[in-house]
């Protein structure tokens, strides 16, 4: 009680100047029509101020819950597009087909770091061995192919973009059941060349090319890119064939690791072979 007294006595000429002021205030407010009329819409205007930063605000934190919500979307809208293909595409008994189809899941991942202006270009995925990841998983994005893990640790995962040198995915053109090897010529970060397709194809300047499935790191049927020319060299009995990739690798920042459940096991009876 007498450090409360105290405290008045200190500041007790202060706390009743303000009161007043709080009073005379309320005064000319409530009985000035101007100076009301001139309160209540310099308090609208702030408020509206304050509620819209505080929508932005609430807004931006909630980007990442947004994202992570787009990237499970994406994730099972891929999964049916590969099982979609299985259906179409495979001539196999209906309970292989449909033993096949749970074969593969994707990761949702996020790109830590990349290069994109190099002859060498690599990823850096936020996730490792701890999430499931392994080498020699394909990578792809909602839109198309990104490339193929190549190293991991436990929360990092190296992979080899699609815009690298030594990289070489199998890939066929839908729907004309023709074969070839994608890759990088060091040339623009939109396009890719295809190789291996023979002459008699029936080609067309805008047929889509997937992947073919030939191995046990992509699964048939995900989008690559589309041709967009095309020429045979003298004496060759391949294409040489340009490809416009379905994916910018170069924006891309979220991306899925394709999980291949029976991928050792073809691995390993390939080596024996």
């Amino acid at each position: 009680m007498q450090e409360l007294l105290a405290l008045i006595v200190k500041y007790g000429t202060h706390l009743a100047f303000l009161l007043i002021e709080v009073f005379c205030f309320y005064l000319i407010i409530n009985y000035n029509d101007i100076q009301r009329s001139i309160f209540v819409n310099s308090t609208s205007l702030y408020t509206t101020k304050v509620s819209n930063q505080t929508d932005r605000l609430a807004s931006y934190l909630d980007l990442q819950r947004i994202n992570d919500s787009l990237q499970v979307e994406n994730k099972q809208l891929l999964e049916r597009l590969i099982k979609s293909e299985i259906l179409t595409n495979d001539t196999r008994s209906v309970t292989t087909v449909v033993d096949s189809m749970g074969q593969y899941d994707l990761l949702p991942v996020t790109v830590c770091n990349k290069t994109i202006h190099l002859r060498n270009n690599t990823f850096t995925l936020c996730q490792g061995s701890a999430d499931g990841i392994a080498p020699m998983m394909g990578v792809t994005s909602a839109t198309g192919v990104v490339g193929i893990v190549k190293d991991v640790s436990r929360h990092y995962a190296s992979v080899i973009s699609i815009l690298h040198s030594q990289s070489r995915i199998s890939c066929e053109i839908k729907g004309k059941y023709s074969f070839g090897n994608l890759f990088w010529q060091d040339r623009d970060p939109l396009r890719a060349s295809l190789s291996g397709v023979p002459r008699h194809t029936d080609l067309s300047v805008g047929d889509t090319v997937l992947t073919s499935g030939y191995s046990a790191v992509f699964p048939r049927g995900m989008v690559v890119g589309v041709v967009e020319s095309f020429t045979i060299p003298r004496g060759s009995n391949d294409y040489d064939i340009d490809v416009r990739l379905a994916n910018d690798v170069t924006t891309t920042t979220h991306a899925y690791v394709v999980q291949n459940a029976r991928r050792e096991e073809q691995k390993e009876l390939e080596d024996e072979g």
